[in-house]
């Protein structure tokens, strides 16, 4: 549950690539779903909202929070279930 939300994922899966399965990891005490993401956006310059896209390299995501322009601190993110990789994002008005 801690690694992937849910006990749906089999032993034997690489998800983040490197060439360990996930039960081995887990046994040798080392995270197993090690998340790899790229982030890139439509626009160069916005004000207020923005939409981003969240391309998954390795992992599998099962949470999501935003740091953005209205909770600049990790304490003041609210955590999600990851469904989509499109996020919009405040990043506040300059």
């Amino acid at each position: 549950m801690k690694y992937f939300g849910s006990f749906n994922e089999p032993s034997n899966a690489d998800y983040d690539g490197d060439e360990t399965n996930i039960l081995q990891e887990f046994l040798a005490g080392v995270d197993p779903n090690k998340i790899q993401f790229l982030i890139s956006t439509t626009n160069d310059h916005v004000n207020g909202l923005a939409p981003v896209q969240l391309s998954i390299n390795g992992g599998v995501p099962s949470y999501i929070a935003v740091v953005d322009g209205t909770n600049f601190t990790p304490a003041g993110a609210t955590w999600h279930p990851y469904t989509a990789s499109n996020i919009l994002i405040n990043l506040g008005l300059v």
